[in-house]
């Protein structure tokens, strides 16, 4: 009896040696496998989204890429005249809610719809301005739509904006949306629906403003206030829109989101142009440090002060600009942005945490009432410019 246990536990041993390295074997196999493959051409892949008011709901516009159409080489890489972008599909369905568009878009296309490619979520100013809290909790709640999805209001409906898009030099539209939300526009700043939630949740959000431009030629331009603009391409962002408590409160003009780009950031430089002794200047801002605010609080009312400091590049030939003249007309043009998001009520400049970091307790922090405080808040510039003049030699 012995005998035969020890042969038993002679022979285990090399078999418990050689369990983990079975395992080994085997857990590769569990990797690759493709139960849960969807195939490319099974599934379509929605880039944009789009919400306007409808007469039952809301209409959701799906901007389906056409993989077919976007693999066909250089041909069609722009559309002629008014023509729509042809490597996507807009579809329009008519919802109380996206869960509802989605089954319904389902209950009749032959692929299988996914939201994980998603890059661009466009609302119209309308639905924007009747609230748009209920659209974000489906849209938090949807696994596939990802957290870094950019978002923007269309200063018209959402439909025609997407049916504006159709970049020039691109074949790929899903690649556009990514490539000009990372580079930035310097009329409009990009927002991603992170950032606007967590912004929202604590004082307000400015977010792009798409625009339709109608224009077939140059000579449909008679005004010198319009910018000159003819492209196979319709759509674009220009300007901000002010967001409060998930509504569309007020916008800020291109020149005002330029200002307010280079404030908080997201705009590394731009040119601007300013007239001073009668002669015009073309100068090239670059922020030469991060905007810090500050608030002074007061008796009746706060002081919210700012400091940033600019390097002023004068492109323009001639005359005799001083720093003194350019940081008097940046503090006039920063006011100017500071009265706008002031009479909005929308703390787009995140001044309140000045005094929100200093209180221990949340209940502490809401008794300070900043919305109201800030409302009658003072505000005080204070611009610094390092002005450099550029080489106008001959070459």
């Amino acid at each position: 009896m012995k005998k035969l246990a020890s042969l038993i536990s002679a022979l285990s041993f090399p078999l418990k040696k050689s369990v983990p390295l079975i395992l080994c074997l085997f857990l590769p196999l569990t990797l690759c496998g493709c139960y849960d493959n969807r195939e490319i051409d099974r599934t379509a892949y929605v880039i944009a989204l789009g919400i306007d008011k409808g007469p039952a709901g809301f209409n959701y516009i799906f901007q389906i890429s056409a993989p077919l159409a976007m693999g066909g080489g250089d041909e069609g890489m722009t559309g002629g005249g008014g023509e729509e972008n042809s490597k996507v599909e807009n579809i329009v369905i008519g919802a109380e809610n996206l869960y509802e568009a989605r089954d319904s878009l389902n209950n009749f296309l032959s692929k299988q719809v996914n939201l994980s490619h998603l890059e661009m979520i466009v609302f119209s100013a309308e639905t924007a301005e009747s609230g748009l809290e209920n659209h974000f909790t489906f849209l938090q709640r949807e696994r596939e739509v990802r957290p870094n999805t950019h978002i923007c209001i269309a200063e018209g409906s959402a439909e025609k904006f997407l049916r504006g898009i159709n970049p020039a030099l691109e074949a790929n539209t899903a690649n556009y949306y990514d490539l000009i939300s990372k580079n930035g526009s310097i009329y409009a700043p990009a927002k991603t629906l992170r950032e606007f939630v967590n912004e929202e949740a604590i004082f307000s959000a400015a977010v792009p403003l798409g625009v339709v431009s109608e224009a077939e030629e140059s000579s449909d331009f008679t005004s010198k206030s319009d910018i000159l603009r003819v492209s196979s391409s319709k759509s674009e962002f220009s300007g901000l829109c002010l967001m409060k408590d998930y509504k569309a409160v007020d916008y800020l003009t291109p020149f005002q989101s330029r200002i307010f780009g280079l404030l908080s950031g997201n705009t590394k430089e731009c040119d601007i142009s300013m007239s001073s002794g009668g002669e015009d200047y073309e100068i090239r801002l670059r922020p030469k440090s991060k905007a810090v605010f500050t608030v002074s609080q007061g008796g009746e009312a706060d002081t919210v002060k700012l400091a940033a400091s600019f390097a002023a590049e004068i492109i323009s030939s001639g005359g005799d600009l001083s720093e003194q003249e350019i940081e008097e007309y940046l503090s006039r043009e920063v006011y100017s942005l500071f009265l706008s998001a002031q009479k909005a009520d929308c703390d787009i400049f995140g001044a309140g945490n000045c005094i929100r970091r200093k209180c221990r307790t949340i209940r502490e922090w809401e008794s300070i009432d900043w919305e109201k405080r800030f409302k009658d808040a003072y505000f005080s510039p204070d611009i610094k410019v390092v002005a450099e003049r550029s080489n106008s030699g001959t070459m």
